[in-house]
């Protein structure tokens, strides 16, 4: 690989951690809250939204790290 497609990988790897932490902590902090007040339906459906978003980003990111 040269050095502007091992710049481009980093690039994308550091954008998928990134995503990933971010939605990571969203989750925690919705099971934080659930845990005190509930979840209504409509956290629910949102928090099944950023779980489906994380397994892809997860994905992705597992595909970068093989090649």
């Amino acid at each position: 690989m040269n050095e502007p497609q091992r710049s481009e990988s980093e690039n994308r790897i550091r954008s998928l951690r990134e995503q990933i932490l971010t939605l990571s902590d969203e989750q925690n902090e919705s099971l934080r809250s659930a845990t005190f007040v509930g979840m209504s339906a409509e956290e629910g459906k949102e928090f099944d939204t950023r779980q489906g978003r994380l397994i892809e980003l997860i994905k992705r990111l597992a595909e970068i790290d093989q090649r």
